[in-house]
């Protein structure tokens, strides 16, 4: 069936359409519902930076953020934690959010198996209610940008706070490079927060302190 005008997919979205065989195989396998791997396996073959380092660009690093992985401290060691429970007690990972399936209501209430891969608050139950779990989104969702808000001004040429990286010492440069590639790394994941909220927060931390601003206080908490 064709699509009505203007509500056909972009470009992107037509060469880059994840069909049912990019998860499921048609002839069958050990896993159930005929996956190609295990759910918490499935979403991590694409969404990850891979084998990249510090200097690669950042690609698609949901598998390593929700890990707690492929940040930098401004030491240039590779940050590995702090972690969060939607990994260590979620063994579905991805799945568990993305893919999450409504019961059926009847008739009147359209079939939803998940695969939109759209998040679902109410897959937080019963760590969260879908009402605690909108709010605790909200409020990291606001938090991260702000802060990358923030850093915009230093990475920013054409801000009047821009430091030039070619103007800084060897070490200062390599401090400059780990700082960066941390605020990639949380703007390339897309979820604001939300796949690993205390490793999110630990990587904007490193790049703040290296850029003297002042550590996040929240908008309803006075400065000391």
């Amino acid at each position: 069936m064709l699509a009505p005008p203007g509500g056909g997919p972009s470009l992107a979205a037509a060469v880059y359409d994840i069909e049912c065989a990019a998860c499921h195989d048609p002839h069958g396998g050990p896993h159930s519902g005929q996956l190609r791997r295990r759910p918490a396996e499935l979403c991590g073959q694409c969404h990850t930076t891979e084998s990249s380092v510090l200097g690669d660009p950042v690609l698609q690093p949901q598998n390593e953020m929700l890990h707690g992985e492929g940040g930098y401290g401004l030491d240039g060691q590779p940050m590995s934690g702090p972690h969060t429970a939607h990994w260590l007690e979620n063994p579905a990972e991805c799945v568990r959010c993305h893919v999450h399936e409504e019961p059926y209501g009847g008739p009147s209430q359209p079939v939803n198996s998940g695969h939109l891969f759209t998040a679902n608050p109410r897959s937080c139950a019963p760590c969260h209610s879908e009402a605690v779990a909108l709010n605790l989104l909200a409020e990291a969702a606001f938090e991260i940008d702000q802060r990358l808000m923030a850093l915009d001004a230093y990475l920013d040429p054409a801000s009047p706070d821009w430091i030039d990286p070619a103007g800084l010492d060897p070490a200062a440069r390599a401090q400059y490079d780990a700082a960066v590639h941390d605020v990639a790394l949380v703007r390339a994941d897309g979820s604001r927060g939300a796949h690993n909220p205390p490793y999110t927060r630990a990587l904007l931390d490193q790049a703040e302190a290296f850029f003297g601003i002042p550590p996040w206080r929240g908008p309803d908490k006075e400065a000391p």
